[in-house]
């Protein structure tokens, strides 16, 4: 299994950052190339999936794939022929996020806020990869201020289940600042509207994250009246951000400043982007 410790992460991104365009796309056309000769040889579902795909493809060569259909052959879809659903499930249930399925990953699952969660395995690369463009790309900036909880109020909207990925994050903070837990709330997407809006009107948050369509319920409660927040920070992730949504919030709140337009605005490569940050000026 390949290993990289922190300080070669960031160094790859302060390279990758350099490079000039074309070159940025060769590299990613390299690479997605060896990730496709790689499942075509690990995993009987992609090697069935991309049978057809030329040897010299182009992105849009590529057949999609849907959860609905990777789940029921989620032991032939993942390339570690040692990997059994039921047992990730399980080990999901049990652990704490922590890298020991299998001696080697970490387990968790996506929110499933347009269905069913999918379990997801992490190893250690990827977990230091992931770490440093989240230090890099949101942690380094000035926004990063608003998300430190011995300064500030922060409220998430998201689906609290310990094996969610945004909920386990949130765990990870508490316990990294216990003495300042009451900064910082979960208010699950499992509860009514009026229960949502109730605690985070109450809470008073200055940085809010949860997922679109959460945020756009705020948004709406925001301009009819029914809160009264100033939040100075609103990431989203998980759904895609509409435009529609992105305005709503905009207006709502009054913030100005984005990391990532929301999806259609601008260049077509930014399409697939789901983090979204807009905050206040000054």
């Amino acid at each position: 299994m390949k290993t990289i410790d922190s300080f070669t992460a960031m160094k790859l991104l302060d390279e990758a950052e350099k490079l000039p365009r074309q070159e940025l796309l060769k590299l990613q056309e390299e690479r997605l190339k060896e990730l496709i000769i790689y499942v075509r040889n690990s995993s009987p579902y992609f090697r069935e999936l991309y049978k057809d795909v030329p040897e010299d493809f182009k992105l849009s060569d590529l057949p999609p794939t849907r959860k609905e259909e990777l789940i029921p052959r989620y032991e032939d879809w993942v390339t570690d022929r040692e990997i059994r659903y039921k047992e990730v499930l399980k080990y999901i249930e049990d652990s704490d996020g922590s890298p020991g399925f299998l001696g080697k990953y970490s387990a968790l699952h996506t929110s499933g806020t347009t269905g069913d969660p999918m379990p997801m395995l992490r190893d250690t690369y990827h977990n230091v990869i992931h770490g440093a463009m989240l230090r890099k790309r949101l942690l380094s900036t000035d926004m990063a201020e608003y998300m430190d909880i011995t300064k500030h109020r922060r409220a998430a909207v998201i689906y609290a289940d310990k094996g969610a990925s945004s909920y386990n994050s949130y765990l990870r903070t508490i316990a990294a600042h216990p003495e300042y837990k009451d900064n910082f709330i979960v208010v699950s997407t499992t509860e009514s509207s009026d229960r949502i809006l109730k605690r985070i009107d109450e809470h008073k948050p200055e940085q809010i994250s949860g997922y679109p369509s959460a945020l756009a319920l705020l948004a709406r409660a925001q301009i009819d009246g029914k809160i009264d927040i100033a939040p100075k920070m609103v990431a989203s992730s998980a759904e895609v951000m509409t435009g529609e949504t992105f305005s709503l919030i905009k207006e709502a709140f009054g913030l100005l400043i984005i990391t990532a337009p929301p999806r259609g605005e601008r260049r077509q490569w930014l399409r697939t982007v789901r983090i979204f940050i807009l905050t206040r000026t000054g």
